[in-house]
Parts: structure tokens; sequence; C-alpha cells
């Protein structure tokens, strides 16, 4: 039982707190740096961030499936 609990509570952290919490941080700096320094409409701002975010997600969620899956089939 113990190790279902402390299985349940990895998982729940690695794949929901804390790349959530991640990300929530990243598009909170991403949006107060470009309000502070840029004049772009907030819409645009909006938009940045949400460019910025998926570029954190993508780029290193590729990265690892090259590396892990597919170079590693090569």
């Amino acid at each position: 039982m113990t190790s279902a609990i402390d299985t349940l509570v990895w998982q729940t952290l690695a794949s929901v707190a804390i790349p959530g919490y991640t990300i929530n941080r990243l598009c909170a700096t991403s949006m107060y740096l470009l309000k502070k320094h840029s004049k772009l409409p907030s819409t645009t701002r909006k938009w940045t961030t949400v460019a910025i975010d998926f570029t954190y997600i993508a780029v290193p969620f590729n990265h690892t499936i090259c590396t892990n899956v597919i170079c590693g089939l090569i």
C-alpha cells in the first residue's frame, strides 16, 4: 500500500503539479516582462506570451523524444 501511495504522489507531482507551476510562472514572467519593456498592444502581448510558452513546452519535449525514441532506434 505504501508503494502505491508513493507512486501516486510522485506521478501527481511529476505530471501535474511541477509542470503546471513551471508553465504558470513562465507565463506570468513573460507577460510581466513584455508589459514592462515593450509597447506592444495587450492582445499582441498575450499571443506573444502564448508563443513563448508553446516554444518552452515543445522544444524540450521534441528533443527528449528524438534523443530517447527516434535516435535510439537508429
